[in-house]
């Protein structure tokens, strides 16, 4: 078993609220509690990005974007219009499972076969626009959606177009991260040769939850891995567990 201290652990975490009716109030709290412990970001919805930055400067800020949590590239990126790497430092964008299924998409040697479906290719370039603009990405695959083969080529899928991190939900559907979702995610990762980052989210709640993924992720991508650079937790309640 890998020794990870809790001060590691918090420094992971995306301390995250996502109801998007949130008071200053409660943003002030997230960002004091934020400060005060170090953890990696906090993770809000675009329209408090001003509202965080202005009121926390030093405090990496993760935002929600692409129409989450469904994304759907008509919306060209309107959730996230004004908003520079000067508000934000982060982006957390949705790969819609129902366009994965229209595209057919076919993995064969870490090359792609898009079959003409434009979806992959779009997301792709809004991926790397951000990144042009200042961004770290992390791609929700939203893996209740997904059988475990379909997960593997989704996340080579996402691997392919250019994703920093894959990420496994965005909290709002059927379930969150599980062990098996992340370890075919991470064997992705491992296969693929890239330095791509992980984000277990939806669900982790207490430190023994977390240390499981830590486990899972070091015993396939090593100790390495462990680092905000390439791993993150994506969590509403887990730093409470870890500070209690």
């Amino acid at each position: 078993m890998t020794q990870i201290s809790k001060e590691e652990i918090i420094s992971l975490i995306d301390l995250t609220t996502l109801r998007g009716n949130e008071s200053e109030e409660e943003l002030m709290d997230l960002g004091i509690l934020a400060e005060k412990y170090g953890v990696a970001s906090v993770c809000v919805y675009p329209k408090f990005a001003n509202f965080m930055r202005s009121n926390f400067p030093k405090t990496k800020i993760t935002l929600v974007g692409e129409g989450f949590p469904i994304n759907d590239v008509t919306l060209q990126s309107s959730d996230l219009e004004g908003v520079s790497s000067k508000t934000a430092n982060e982006i957390d964008v949705v790969l819609d499972f129902k366009k994965w299924e229209e595209a057919q998409v076919i993995y064969d040697d870490l090359e792609l076969n898009f079959k003409h479906e434009p979806y992959f290719p779009i997301l792709g370039n809004i991926i790397k626009d951000h990144q042009r603009n200042g961004f770290k990405v992390k791609t929700i695959l939203e893996v209740c959606r997904f059988s475990p083969e379909h997960l593997k080529d989704v996340s080579f899928a996402a691997i392919h177009i250019g994703s920093d991190f894959l990420k496994t939900s965005t909290g709002k559907d059927r379930h969150g991260a599980t062990l098996e979702s992340v370890k075919i995610m991470c064997e992705a990762i491992k296969a693929s040769g890239r330095g791509v980052g992980i984000k277990p989210s939806g669900g982790i709640s207490t430190e023994s939850e977390a240390r499981e993924y830590l486990n899972l992720v070091v015993s396939i991508l090593g100790r390495e891995w462990i680092v905000p650079e390439r791993f993150r937790f994506g969590a509403s309640s887990l730093l409470k567990d870890l500070i209690r």
